[in-house]
């Protein structure tokens, strides 16, 4: 599965669109602990969006592939998953970062845009 989906998402590009905005974060944290959280943040970010990407094919593989179906309790893993993951992060963050958890709540969603721009066009 994870080389399937290095077919379809160029890493590279992905890192290195990701990490200037990551490190641009960085710079706006007290180094020690919240760079700690940001990093966690970060990393879970990565696989939230794996995940993502993984449940997104999964759901457009029956109308690509014919006769091919669904299954049902990997997407119910994959959704439930990167929730946990997310919620997770965001929680541990909260209780060190404080005030200034929107830092990497913002890399999250500049991320999304990153991953867009990541996927390899056939």
């Amino acid at each position: 599965m994870i080389k399937d989906l290095s077919n379809k998402i160029s890493f590279p590009r992905f890192f290195m669109l990701s990490l200037p905005m990551a490190a641009a974060c960085l710079y706006l944290l007290t180094p020690g602990m919240e760079w700690t959280a940001f990093a966690v943040c970060y990393v879970a970010t990565v696989l939230y969006l794996v995940m993502f990407w993984m449940a997104v094919d999964e759901l457009i593989k029956p109308h690509r592939i014919d006769g091919y179906k669904a299954n049902g309790k990997y997407l119910a893993f994959l959704f439930i998953g990167k929730l946990v993951i997310l919620i997770g992060a965001l929680l541990f963050g909260v209780q060190i970062l404080q005030s200034k958890i929107i830092i990497p709540v913002i890399n999250y969603f500049l991320n999304i845009f990153v991953l867009g721009a990541s996927i390899k066009k056939d």
